[in-house]
């Protein structure tokens, strides 16, 4: 069983670094850009300036932020320089900033360039997906390599399985941890009360142990239980149209289950690299349990329905609870990754947690001014408890389609999270220009001060 780095029991003449993880939340249909961003202005982020914004639950983390606007997504929309819709357009595009051919991307996606490098014996990214609906061109995020999607687990229990080694396992294994309840910790006890005991464990270790194995059984506990939902709503599932899958209490059960593994397996140095998918572009699920009834797709585009013109009442507020509900999706990783203590820090503190969207606002399909939140400063690589305007314009969203010289594409954010995870070109530099589209260089800004 893989386990949390253990500064004890490393060699006394090692130079031990904790490594680089990067983590990508991706949302679907842009977001209620009038309540999004923090409040005042550019500068120093408080707790203050997030009430009444879609990132007030983001309050008491705040200098372990950094929030970006005015960037801008390269490729464009509006068939700018694609000619597809931009809902998915935005999905390809957004870790790859590739050209995207018969609705995929030309290009290997940031988190999976940077899994070769940083990973254990070079494996792909761990990638999560709650409620995709089929395999539409706005499905997929995450690719390895020119019009090759990345593999993504749409079941937590299975994405367990695979990262604690017991897909392959004797099926004998299998049986006492699924059928019988047994935990993966029972298989492995002897071990594991023989390193809780060894003397070189220092106290800081150990209780870097309990709590990783206590959260390895709350897991368990959990997907224990998701394994007996799935079967009992195999045919269910089965009855309903596919892009209604995952709606109501299963979008949210399984959402904090992959939540819950994929936080494990970067504690746990099973993969440095992860990509979760709250749904896809021109996403269908319904947010029932905010007490909606309009699908998220639908509520971006403020209408009763893709038929009519006719204005859905309340539109803005609905957005605006789903904001605030992916905000709390990504206070819970904060939260996760703090809880693990890590060479230096906290596993937060080295890695580069990263919320985004393929829109900005999902009415107009804007590309402009897109919502990017980056907590954790991967290891003192970014600056924390900022709020930039990168665009250097005082309202990106509002500003023409042309004639206007864009500065902030979003490659330049996949150059800068290449390089603060340590990724490196062929020729062994830094890199200096990640996708096909924007321009070269780092965003400097968002860098710490040396």
């Amino acid at each position: 069983m893989a386990l949390p780095l253990l500064e004890s029991l490393q060699p006394a003449h090692a130079n031990v670094k904790a490594p680089r993880r990067l983590m990508i939340m991706f949302q679907p249909c842009g977001v209620d850009v009038s309540r999004f961003w923090p409040k005042g202005g550019p500068g120093a982020l408080s707790d203050s300036a997030l009430e009444g914004t879609a990132l007030s639950p983001l309050a008491g983390m705040t200098k372990k932020l950094l929030v970006l606007r005015g960037v801008h997504s390269s490729p464009r929309g509006h068939g700018l320089d694609i000619k597809l819709n931009d809902h998915a357009l935005g999905t390809n595009a957004r870790l790859t900033a590739a050209a995207i051919t018969n609705g995929l991307a030309e290009g290997i996606s940031v988190d999976q360039f940077i899994a070769k490098q940083i990973n254990p014996q070079s494996r792909p990214a761990l990638v999560a997906a709650v409620a995709r609906s089929g395999q539409r061109d706005s499905q997929f995020v995450s690719f390895m390599g020119a019009r090759q999607p990345a593999p993504m687990h749409d079941s937590p229990w299975k994405m367990y399985q695979d990262f604690m080694g017991l897909s392959a396992a004797d099926p004998a294994v299998l049986e006492r941890v699924t059928k019988r309840r047994q935990s993966v910790m029972d298989l492995v006890r002897g071990q594991f009360a023989q390193l809780s005991t060894s003397p070189r464990l220092g106290q800081k270790d150990r209780e870097k142990l309990d709590l990783h194995f206590s959260g390895i059984r709350d897991v368990e506990n959990q997907v224990a239980s998701s394994c007996k939902l799935r079967a009992e709503l195999e045919a269910e599932v089965k009855a309903v149209n596919p892009t209604l899958l995952g709606a109501g209490s299963t979008f949210v059960q399984y959402g904090k289950l992959h939540m819950d593994v994929l936080s494990l397996a970067l504690a746990c140095g099973h993969t440095n690299v992860a990509t979760l998918m709250w749904g896809a572009g021109a996403h269908s699920s319904t947010f029932g349990w905010l007490g909606q009834t309009n699908d998220h797709h639908l509520i971006s585009h403020r209408v009763v329905s893709f038929t009519s013109s006719t204005e859905l009442n309340g539109a803005e507020d609905m957005l605006h609870s789903i904001d605030l509900w992916h905000a709390k999706q990504f206070r819970y990783l904060m939260d996760r990754l703090n809880s693990y203590t890590d060479l230096e820090g906290t596993v937060l503190d080295n890695s580069a947690l990263v919320w985004l969207n393929e829109l900005s606002d999902g009415k107009s399909h804007h590309y402009r001014d897109l919502p990017f939140v980056i907590a954790g400063s991967a290891g003192g690589y970014l600056q924390q408890g900022q709020f930039m305007n990168l665009s250097k314009l005082a309202d990106p969203l509002s500003l023409g389609l042309r004639g206007l010289t864009e500065v902030a594409p979003h490659n330049k954010l996949l150059t800068t999270l290449c390089n603060a995870m340590g990724a490196k070109t062929p020729a062994g530099g830094p890199v200096t220009n990640f996708g096909s589209y924007g321009l070269a260089g780092e965003f400097d800004e968002i860098k710490a001060k040396t």
